[in-house]
Parts: C-alpha cells; structure tokens; sequence
C-alpha cells in the first residue's frame, strides 16, 4: 500500500510522464530505494527527501513535512474519550 508520500511521488510520475527509474536518476538514488520509499517500506532519510523536492521541482521540506504527518499517532476523538467516561 502506497503511503501519501508514496502516492504523492506517482502522482508526479503520472503527471510528468516518467518512470521511477527516470527520477531515481534525476534524484540521485537508485530505483530500489525510490521503489521502498514509495511503497512505504523503508522511511525516506532528511538527504533522500531532499534530492527527490529538487528533482520534482518541490519546496524543499514539502515531502519532509508529508512523511513526518504521516507517522503521527492518530488522535484521540475527544467525543468517545467523554462518552467512555460518563
């Protein structure tokens, strides 16, 4: 299953009509490491993010900020938390 970091990337890929191994290159990495990243099996370090925003053109801290919101605990509904307690 594609994380939103995952999707955003081939969202972009469909977009610009490309190939993972296309960006890999333009990214620096290989397309083993683009490929975990997307699919959500290998976290992206601070340097990967970086080389994948400038290879697509991103705001750097764009996809930094999208993979830190993605491992965020859920947050707690404050309404069942009250009805548990009444």
């Amino acid at each position: 299953m594609k994380t939103p970091l995952g999707q955003t990337i081939e969202n972009w890929l469909d977009k610009e009509d490309r190939k993972q191994a296309s960006l890999a290159r333009l990214a620096r990495m290989s397309e083993a490491v683009l490929s975990r990243v997307m699919n959500g099996k290998q976290a992206a370090s601070p340097k990967v993010l970086i080389h994948l925003e400038r290879a697509m053109g991103l705001p750097i801290g764009t996809l930094a900020a999208m993979q830190a919101q993605a491992t965020l605990p859920m947050p707690v509904d404050d309404e069942a938390s009250a009805d548990q307690e009444a």
